[in-house]
């Protein structure tokens, strides 16, 4: 008989452990990378982005504004993007004598009505007559019996529907902006902000349009002119009018020099909640010269800009499209993904949580454990305090607690924000 029959002893090397989401590392998207069979790297240092891009590359130079900051991350990400591909949708019409034919492109309808003696060809002519009359569609119409509509840039994706007497064929399907996020998501998605080196209206528009249903940030930046205008047709009018709480746009006249990662490599690399990206001083970026009216318009539509105040360059106001400052989108987005990991790393650790009052206060206590957190690191105030509340076990309703399911845990906590503009009013006497 072995020793190990009577006293068996097992070791298991390490622990469970929960990865944490990061929120420090910038994912730069360009179309310039030779990677062979890869379609993201990640980066240390400015060195070995070299080995990889030429520095006249825009995803070089924005490399550099990231790792130039008085503070600067600690790794970086560089994406590549793919071929952009036009979207192209055929149309073919079952022919009906008297019958609306209509197609909708982004929203916008384009009906056509057949005579009596009705073909293929004139219902083909007349919506294309229709849609290619529209200056503002963006898409092109061709066809005799069929109608084709081909995206008129490649990489920006459409809407398109009709009635069922138009049967559609998606005949070349849209590669663009969002198909290359969404395939490096497939490889890593440990990267919080997103950087294109792009200036496209509609690669912006996409990107942020995709950005704001996922837990990640989008900083862009452009010198379109119209937007330090009364315009209301511009990029950043269009962001504001989305009400984006995750993507912000930086307007700068030195926007080749990638203005986007230099405010990103300042900012990420401190804690959320422990920073405001107003007054961030920008190294390799010139400040521009705005008018009052300019500099106006440009904080009615949320689009931040970068100038000189007191002889030192900053950026000017820190907020996402929507109006909601950047700092506390990222640290909410801190809180929830910290309170997610705590809660998930507790239910794997252990053989389980019993579904008793006790074993509810183990996971408050997760959540008061992150909200101290929080308050350390200064995105919290600790001045209101916080509270944190749930059922006892024995109000729960019973087929919840045949599922295993405890229903609500109740937080409620005041971020402690942070001091932007100062009124000092004061009274002297002689």
């Amino acid at each position: 008989m072995s020793l190990d029959q009577i006293v068996n002893v097992e070791i298991t090397l390490g622990s469970k452990s929960v990865t944490r989401a990061g929120f420090g590392t910038p994912l730069v998207l360009g179309p310039n990378a030779d990677f062979g069979p890869d379609i993201i790297r990640t980066y240390t240092n400015l060195p070995g982005v070299a080995e990889d891009f030429e520095t006249t590359d825009e995803e070089y130079i924005w490399a550099q504004r990231l790792f130039s900051q008085e503070k600067k991350p600690r790794q970086i990400m560089i994406g590549k993007r793919g071929t952009q591909v036009a979207q192209v949708e055929t149309l073919t019409p079952t022919v009906q004598d008297s019958a609306l034919y209509r197609v909708s492109i982004d929203g916008v309808d384009y009906e056509f009505t057949s005579d009596s003696d009705a073909t293929a060809g004139e219902i083909v002519a007349g919506l294309l007559a229709l849609i290619n009359g529209d200056a503002n569609c963006k898409m092109t119409a061709s066809g005799t019996t069929t109608l084709i509509l081909t995206a008129d840039n490649a990489g920006q994706a459409h809407v398109v529907s009709a009635t069922p007497n138009l049967a559609i064929v998606h005949t070349t399907p849209n590669h663009g902006v969002v198909e290359d996020i969404q395939a490096i998501q497939q490889v890593n998605d440990d990267w919080y902000c997103l950087i294109l080196t792009s200036r496209e209206e509609f690669d912006i528009l996409q990107a942020a349009a995709f950005i704001e249903a996922v837990r990640k940030i989008f900083v862009a930046a452009t010198e379109e002119a119209s937007i330090k205008t009364s315009s209301t047709t511009d990029l950043g009018s269009t962001l504001k009018g989305k009400s984006y709480k995750r993507t912000a746009l930086l307007w700068s006249g030195d926007e080749e020099s990638g203005p986007d990662a230099a405010w990103s490599g300042r900012k990420l690399p401190t804690d959320p909640g422990s920073e405001q990206w107003r007054f961030a001083n920008l190294s390799g970026i010139t400040p521009d010269k705005l008018s009052a009216t300019e500099q106006a318009n440009l904080d009615s539509k949320n689009v931040n800009h970068y100038t000189t105040v007191g002889g030192v360059g900053i950026v000017q106001k820190g907020k996402m499209a929507g109006g909601q400052w950047i700092d506390v989108t990222r640290s909410l987005d801190w809180f929830t993904a910290r309170v997610q990991e705590g809660i998930y790393g507790l239910l794997v650790a252990v053989e389980k949580v019993p579904y008793t009052d006790g074993g509810v206060t183990s996971l408050e206590a997760i959540v008061r454990a992150k909200i101290e957190e929080g308050i350390r690191v200064g995105g919290i105030s600790r001045e209101d305090g916080y509270i944190v509340t749930s059922q006892k076990v024995a109000d729960v309703d019973p087929q919840l607690r045949n599922d295993r399911i405890f229903p609500d845990i109740e937080f409620e906590f005041r971020l402690a924000g942070a001091i932007g503009e100062v009124t000092v009013k004061g009274f002297v006497s002689v």
